[in-house]
């Protein structure tokens, strides 16, 4: 009888213990990637100002290393420098002739430049914010439907009473926003004749 319960007993414990194991690998993977090929970001925003003569104000609760492989800092472009920090959850945000690098959950509550239809923006990754007017389209009803495709920390409301949408967030998210609800409108328009 008690070997069956030691038996039981071990048959119980063993898938746990694998469980566990497996967890313990997994992350030790993730720790691995942080850990390799991290450069400084005050390295990279050197090598960008004196490429691009910009001058760079750093958040305090920014990173001070990027995970980035291959990189030549000395050779780096300001779009490359952006799609480096977007893919390190900060973010670039022009202010008073200095670009102020964030962690990319403040940004929205920052005063980033407001744009309109017609407006030049140099990059999809700056973040800007733009009041969508959304036609004949009822913009109350296309918040639940566009909200899951843009990002958690994007700024995404509508406002009834002028049929519009505010967005804060990086312009490429806009210009894929403003494209569906162009692609809607026409839909709909197709339906009605």
């Amino acid at each position: 009888m008690n070997k069956y319960i030691a038996l039981l007993a071990i048959l119980t414990i063993i898938p746990f213990a694998a469980s566990a194991s497996s967890q313990k690998t997994s992350e030790r993977k993730y720790q691995l990637a942080e850990e390799v090929d991290t450069i400084k970001l005050s390295e990279l925003i050197n090598a960008v100002s004196k490429n691009n003569e910009k001058k760079f104000l750093i958040n305090a609760k920014s990173r001070a290393e990027v995970v980035a492989y291959g990189i030549d800092a000395n050779n780096l472009t300001y779009d490359q420098f952006l799609s480096i920090l977007d893919n390190n959850y900060m973010a670039a945000v022009e202010s008073n002739g200095y670009i102020n690098i964030v962690p990319i959950q403040n940004v929205r509550w920052m005063t980033v430049p407001e744009i309109k239809d017609g407006d030049k923006v140099d990059n999809d990754l700056l973040w800007v914010t733009k009041i969508i007017n959304t036609g004949s389209l009822k913009a109350t009803k296309l918040i639940p439907i566009l909200r899951p495709l843009v990002m958690q920390r994007a700024h995404f409301a509508g406002y009834s009473d002028a049929n519009s949408i505010i967005m804060t967030a990086p312009y490429g998210s806009i210009k894929r926003i403003e494209h569906l609800i162009s692609t809607l409108q026409k839909e709909k328009a197709s339906l009605n004749k």
